[in-house]
């Protein structure tokens, strides 16, 4: 199994979350996701816990170096066995900057970014990963009020 990073960006108390919108191979933005990353070697190497260091680093990839995470916290994990990978979950609830309208992937622009309600996001995620990390976002809110 690859251990990766999702990091579910949220504002208004939660009732709004950040997907990704990625380009098909029509080249039209149908896919929708949760941002997301993997682990890589440089990620064990620093003095942090690895997965938040992963975390930082994909959203500085992603978001162009415009977003830096200040409050989150690490919501459980989801595993993929069909890809074989391991989603480990961040909830980020503040940061710094201003997220960009399109995130990139190897410096090139890979999905466009859009904020929606949580029962929006709920209705049009597709994959089983992106639903239980809006299922936790879920379940921290009530917890919460």
């Amino acid at each position: 199994m690859k251990d990766a990073v999702m990091f579910l960006f949220t504002k208004n108390n939660g009732s709004k979350v950040l997907l990704e919108h990625r380009l098909t191979d029509k080249n039209k933005f149908e896919e929708i996701f949760i941002p997301n990353g993997s682990v890589e070697p440089i990620d064990r190497d620093t003095t942090e816990n690895y997965l938040v260091s992963a975390m930082k680093r994909e959203i500085k990839e992603e978001f162009c170096g415009k977003v830096v995470p200040i409050n989150f916290i690490s919501s459980g994990s989801y595993t993929v066995h069909e890809i074989g990978i391991i989603f480990y979950i961040f909830i980020v609830h503040s940061w710094s900057g201003k997220h960009p309208i399109y995130a990139q992937e190897n410096s090139k622009r890979s999905a466009r970014l859009k904020w929606h309600s949580i029962e929006e996001a709920l209705k049009i995620m597709p994959y089983p990963s992106g639903m239980y990390a809006l299922n936790q976002l879920t379940v921290l809110r009530k917890k919460l009020h």
